[in-house]
């Protein structure tokens, strides 16, 4: 109560029997005049009435527009089905390839089996998340048309250009397909307007580091594997290995189950023994050599992993150079 009088010390704001209730518990109350005449309560009792009637008025009304369901809400837009339909041959085109496709020409020839799919006018409709019906798009891909991807682009460039989730969502007001999600994702990965004007929202990547220049023959080696190859004499697998100074290459076989304890092992018969231990290794981010083993053991040796950026090859290009060098020689003498 106290509160109440010193934010609205006239009482203009609070309800009547509040300021009953403070006028009996305090001097201080607001000074709000205690009356109400029979003209004031008739005034009242009007207002009373029309709002009432105004209330009773809105609830008989039907649900318009601008009540939306959250499914329109999230795939808000024009309707989709003019833009698209507008083309005199459309309809006729999904009626025709409803014949081609895998899973609606099923449908057609057994209707009674699919009760979530309606024919009408040879036309496929089943229903979306929010049940409202709508018209399933065979897909049908020729030289000069594909109906996915004319409903694809027409909803993408209607929303703007907005995102995958956005579109495929706008676009399953009206149509369906099976795996449209994955359809919409590659058309909207692949949009050159996208691509052209839209910024990356990709964390800022690190400054890429040269690689040191070797000082020594072996004291920097690169290595990869290349395969698998049909089995021979146990093996279906090649170890790459190359001297990033002289380009000299080893070779050697193992198998696609190898373990990197095992792959210590050869490491060290082949490699170590032959050509002394190397202060560095450039190489992927195969499994074997992101392994704990794997690095533990060349950090007891003194040795240091350079790895490649994911999806990087490039990184050790004398050794995927050597990997073509090997599949060039093996296609030959087979």
């Amino acid at each position: 109560m106290n509160a109440d009088v010193q934010l609205d010390p006239e009482g203009e704001d609070l309800p009547w029997n509040w300021v009953v209730e403070i006028c009996a518990i305090t001097d201080d109350a607001p000074r709000r005049p205690l009356r109400e005449t029979a003209e004031e309560r008739g005034i009242l009792a009007k207002e009373l009435a029309n709002i009432t009637r105004t209330s009773e008025a809105t609830q008989e009304t039907p649900e318009d527009e601008d009540d939306p369901t959250i499914f329109e809400s999230i795939s808000n837009g024009p309707e989709l089905r003019k833009h698209i339909e507008k083309a005199t041959d459309f309809l006729k085109r999904v009626r025709i390839g409803y014949a081609k496709d895998p899973l609606f020409s099923k449908v057609m020839d057994n209707k009674s089996h699919y009760p979530s799919f309606e024919c009408r006018d040879g036309l496929l409709y089943t229903r979306n998340c929010g049940k409202d019906k709508v018209l399933c798009i065979p897909r049908v891909i020729t030289r000069d048309y594909s109906l996915t991807a004319i409903v694809i682009e027409q909803g993408h460039t209607i929303l703007g250009h907005f995102s995958a989730q956005k579109t495929a969502d706008y676009i399953r007001r009206w149509y369906w397909w099976p795996r449209i999600t994955q359809e919409v994702n590659k058309y909207c990965d692949s949009c050159s307007i996208c691509q052209a004007n839209k910024t990356s929202m990709q964390r800022p990547v690190g400054l890429l580091h040269p690689l040191p220049i070797p000082n020594r023959p072996w004291g920097s080696i690169g290595m990869d594997f290349i395969g698998p190859f049909p089995k021979s004499q146990g093996y279906d697998y090649l170890w790459v290995v190359i001297c990033r100074m002289t380009s000299m290459v080893h070779l050697i076989p193992v198998n696609t189950t190898i373990k990197a304890s095992e792959l210590v092992s050869i490491y060290m018969k082949e490699i170590v023994c032959l050509h002394g231990l190397p202060d560095t290794i450039v190489s992927d981010r195969d499994p074997k050599f992101t392994s704990k083993f794997w690095k533990e053991t060349h950090r007891i040796l003194g040795t240091k992993l350079l790895m490649s950026t994911v999806f990087h090859p490039q990184t050790d290009g004398a050794s995927e150079r050597a990997n073509r060098s090997v599949g060039q020689v093996l296609r030959t003498l087979i």
